[in-house]
């Protein structure tokens, strides 16, 4: 299904900031799919929150539990609209104003979850959120379950850096923050301009590892997560070496070349060190000094998203 086939689409506007969010765990302390296996009894719900966090963790791929899930739940239309209810009572308590200071910053937020997109919407609507990226259910004339949207993305792993390709396309944004708490959303790298991981409710280690950036609280964002940009020729940064398990040195960074995003050329002043690292640190070879040499930016002059 086309994404302007999908209920409650809305077209984005060319030229913007976009700022992509995940749902469960990170604008709301739930999983809402663990709490429709809880309406069930304490069996089911075990059974869903147990491959819930396997798939989170990036254990098993989102495609081997997404349909038996659901299949095991079978929910109503009238239970996936109360944890639309219950999103709202547990809302990440700085999001309100997080969005509030960023869309006057000029970010435009939208929501991208392998969530349920009749649950997240209410949420959606509390957080004058236009667009919802998320997984369509359908329901018979009782309200009983009788699929989900097969053929939407966020049902199978690599389908989130997958509609925000499509989201670059449509919106043609100048730049591009995901935001989330699994594995899933960790997969996005590719396709923004920087990651930001999130552990207020959950932390995932391999998530905290591989993103560029880490929050406790939404309102980090504000506070200064989002102020650091992509690099440019001649910025400055702090940054500390370490090389063969025992060399380390702390050094200025200057800026040579940006080769994309926030990967960019260093040299190193006085070292005469130089290799291609990322924004939030990496690995590099500079061949004759430090093989294998891991770079680590501790502060930057680097320009603002914002």
């Amino acid at each position: 299904m086309p994404p302007e086939a999908r209920p409650g689409f809305v077209r984005g506007v060319k030229h913007g900031k976009l700022l992509i969010l995940d749902c469960d765990s990170t604008l709301s302390s739930l999983e809402g799919i663990d709490e429709l296996g809880r309406v069930k009894g304490a069996e089911v719900f075990a059974q869903v929150e147990a491959m819930t966090h396997d798939a989170m963790n990036g254990k098993l791929p989102v495609e081997a539990v997404f349909a038996r899930r659901l299949e095991i739940i079978q929910p109503t239309a009238a239970e996936v609209a109360e944890v639309g209810q219950a999103y709202i009572r547990t809302i990440e308590p700085t999001a309100v104003a997080t969005l509030t200071t960023l869309r006057a910053r000029g970010w435009t937020p939208l929501i991208l979850s392998g969530g349920f997109r009749p649950a997240i919407r209410p949420l959606a609507d509390h957080l004058g959120i236009a667009r919802v990226e998320a997984v369509d259910l359908f329901f018979d004339a009782q309200g009983r379950y009788v699929d989900f949207d097969r053929s939407y993305p966020t049902t199978r792993s690599g389908g989130k850096p997958e509609v925000i390709a499509q989201l670059k396309r449509e919106f043609q944004p100048d730049q591009v923050v995901m935001v989330g708490d699994g594995v899933s959303d960790l997969e996005t790298r590719t396709e923004v301009d920087l990651f930001i991981g999130f552990g207020r409710y959950v932390v995932r280690e391999k998530v905290k590892a591989g993103a560029g950036h880490y929050a406790m609280a939404l309102s980090d964002l504000v506070d200064g997560l989002l102020e650091r940009g992509p690099p440019r020729v001649g910025d400055g940064a702090r940054c500390e070496i370490f090389g063969g398990g025992s060399t380390r040195m702390s050094l200025p960074l200057r800026v040579e070349a940006v080769a994309c995003g926030h990967a960019f050329l260093f040299n190193l002043g006085g070292s005469g060190l130089a290799g291609l690292v990322g924004g939030g640190g990496g690995r590099c070879d500079p061949g004759r000094s430090l093989p294998q040499t891991t770079v680590r930016i501790s502060g930057s002059g680097r320009r603002p998203l914002g």
